[in-house]
């Protein structure tokens, strides 16, 4: 059986549903304002960068596809668009799963702004 949000509240006498679904549109929300972001600093005609949770995200057209790098390190995934791309990055960010990027910065003891200079 299916309800809706309100009705679900009813039935299980809390607000348990009403609370997720407000969750998931804050975070629809904040994915929007990502992609769509005015931070998004054009390289060149096929390369963009924006610094988020100190993570350099980058996009990059390399051999003619559209790729994903965070801090220096290359992701394996094509994208069709720019904007698939960055709202794959800011999934990646929100999930935690930079955290090793993060990492891995520090192990190198290699500053931010290297980072960005070098893109």
């Amino acid at each position: 059986m299916e309800v809706g949000e309100i009705c679900c509240d009813h039935l299980t006498c809390s607000e348990i549903a009403s609370n997720f679904m407000e969750s998931v549109r804050r975070y629809n929300n904040r994915r929007k304002r990502f992609a769509t972001s005015n931070r998004w600093t054009i390289i060149s005609a096929k390369n963009e960068y924006i610094v988020q949770a100190m993570v350099v995200v980058e996009l990059r057209t390399e051999e003619g596809e559209l790729k994903l790098r965070m801090n220096g390190r290359r992701g394996t995934r094509s994208y069709v668009d720019k904007l698939q791309a960055r709202m794959k990055a800011f999934d990646v960010i929100e999930s935690g799963k930079h955290s090793n990027f993060i990492e891995a910065l520090r192990q190198n003891k290699k500053p931010l702004y290297q980072i960005i200079n070098a893109v």
